[in-house]
């Protein structure tokens, strides 16, 4: 049977050890204190919806809207043959005209949904290219500011070289080791380009920002082009639909005149 472990515990790493239960522990009360808020939330929002449902449900019954479509329906198609006949040998052509009519109707719905549809790839496909230019246009500034912005991990690493030389004049040989290893993990982290290489990665950089603005300006482009389409087909649809009998009767007219 193993010995138990008598070593005492060092205090920083005990309280680490709590610090770090502490913050899992908050982590997760406050985890559950918010679903227990979104779950009451929630239960308010179903039960008014629950509610809801009998209140529309009464409203609906006494509407008895299917019974009214149905009345409407019934006069229409009991009233069919005598206003064909009215017509007479014209009934043919006012037929063929309505017939035109909703098919020009149900094109236009569907030549608005498509570009409805364009639109939005097109939308997509813009705040695509707009992510990829602001992409290129951090890294382009990342890189043109490493002169600037390498040169605090570059003073800490000169600080650690002269704390790595005063531990090993003073013996400190553990110091010397940690400080040692510290040095060669933070000056492997930064891997800055080589000087040789730094103006053509600049270059390439802002060839790509360049690029990138000449993508998203197409895709803004694009994007008008698609938004005036659907603009154009929105006030033809709305045209043709805003008073279905009144634009009958004006074909009708044009028609026999």
């Amino acid at each position: 049977m193993a010995e138990p472990d008598t070593t005492p515990a060092d205090p920083e790493t005990v309280l680490q050890a709590l610090r770090e239960h502490a913050a899992e522990e908050t982590a997760e009360a406050d985890a559950l204190t918010a679903d227990v808020k979104s779950l009451t939330e929630a239960i308010a929002a179903l039960t008014k919806s629950r509610d809801d449902i009998v209140k529309a449900d009464l409203a609906y019954q006494k509407a008895d809207h299917p019974k009214a479509i149905a009345a409407v329906e019934a006069y229409a198609e009991q009233k069919r043959s005598c206003v064909d006949s009215s017509l007479g040998d014209r009934l043919e052509a006012a037929e063929r005209l309505v017939r035109e009519f909703t098919a020009e109707v149900d094109t236009v719905a569907e030549q608005l949904e498509t570009a409805e549809t364009e639109l939005r790839k097109a939308q997509q496909d813009a705040a695509a290219k707009t992510k990829t230019l602001a992409d290129a246009s951090a890294r382009f500034a990342a890189r043109l500011a490493l002169p600037d912005s390498l040169k605090p991990p570059v003073d800490a690493l000169a600080k650690l070289q002269t704390d790595l030389k005063a531990a090993i004049d003073g013996s400190d040989h553990f110091g010397a080791f940690a400080i040692d290893r510290e040095l060669l993990r933070a000056s492997g982290e930064l891997d800055p380009p080589a000087l040789t290489e730094y103006r053509g990665l600049l270059i390439a950089d802002w060839n790509a920002v360049a690029t990138a603005q000449q993508d998203a300006r197409d895709a803004g482009k694009t994007v008008a082009s698609r938004q005036g389409d659907v603009d154009k087909l929105t006030l033809r649809l709305a045209a043709l639909t805003a008073d279905r009998v009144a634009e009958l009767r004006r074909r009708w007219a044009v028609q026999a005149g």
